[in-house]
């Protein structure tokens, strides 16, 4: 039997909170899963070796805190012990290898949502993870409706209205219940032909 490793990687920007909410639910969905942490710091030294040696040592040293302190509120959260894990290395290379290097079977990553010239420069690091990583990779965002996706419509109120209501037996409102025009794009209708979905299931 395959003991599943979850990995979740950290940067200690206002997403890692993202990725550990994320982690936190699959952890519960999985109570027999390895749940680890891993942050990778990228050092620069300015100067000589001598001249980086203080303030590497400084860094290290608080970066370590910091992954311990989010190993640590995580276990309080899924009720179980998190194994933290602290590489120097480039981002992107620090998070597969250690994915690598504990036989991960499921990595949990954020993504920052760089748009334009500034994703063209500094490219995206959750680009290069899921494109290398040795696992399945789940890239963790917060859940909104993006506005900066013209094309995507946020959901239908009616409809949500009408899976509450439902308890979920019913996923369309009145008004897209039957297929028409642009309408939206879901897998199942449930109770009817759902407009626009990308497979029909009959109604009894």
């Amino acid at each position: 039997m395959t003991l599943n490793r979850i990995l979740a990687a950290v940067d200690g920007s206002p997403n890692t909170e993202v990725v550990l909410a994320h982690t936190a639910e699959l952890a519960r969905a999985m109570p027999n899963a390895e749940v680890h942490v891993v942050h990778a710091v990228e050092v620069a030294l300015v100067g000589g070796v001598e001249a980086g040696v203080v303030p590497l040592t400084v860094s290290l040293v608080e970066e370590k805190k910091y992954v311990q302190r989010v190993a640590e509120e995580l276990a309080e959260k899924i009720g179980r012990a998190v194994l933290p894990h602290l590489r120097v290395d480039t981002a992107w290379h620090g998070i597969v290898q250690t994915a690598t290097d504990i036989q991960a079977t499921l990595l949990v990553v954020g993504t920052h949502d760089r748009r334009g010239l500034s994703r063209l420069l500094l490219g995206s690091v959750t680009d290069v993870v899921v494109r290398s990583a040795p696992c399945a990779v789940y890239v963790a965002r917060a859940r909104a409706h993006r506005e900066d996706v013209p094309s995507v419509e946020p959901p239908c109120a009616d409809c949500l209205a009408k899976r509450k209501q439902s308890g979920g037996k019913e996923y369309w409102c009145d008004r897209h219940r039957e297929p028409h025009g642009r309408g939206h794009v879901y897998g199942d209708s449930r109770e009817g032909y759902g407009a626009g979905a990308t497979f029909f299931t009959e109604s009894e």
